[in-house]
């Protein structure tokens, strides 16, 4: 199953948010002089990004790059990242 299938079969029955990493995907990238492209900075923007959102709790769902800046997260604030 795709992320896109994946998605679309919890989207009727949760808040599904779905944010691309800065420089993977379609997002656009800036140089490395720029942005520091590590996998701790890319958590520190995500866990950003979910607070400037609103979530308080969250559980994700890790694949491909996005799997270690996933665990980051889970491993800096575990009260608010739900494991199955």
């Amino acid at each position: 199953m795709g992320l896109g299938n994946l998605i679309a079969a919890l989207v009727d029955k949760y808040h599904v948010v779905s944010p691309g990493d800065p420089g993977y995907g379609a997002s656009s990238a800036t140089t490395v002089y720029k942005f520091e492209y590590t996998f701790d900075n890319l958590s520190r923007i995500i866990e950003k990004f979910t607070e400037r959102i609103g979530l308080q709790a969250f559980s994700i769902y890790l694949l491909d790059c996005g799997a270690p800046v996933g665990f980051r997260l889970s491993l800096r604030q575990p009260d608010r990242v739900a494991f199955a």
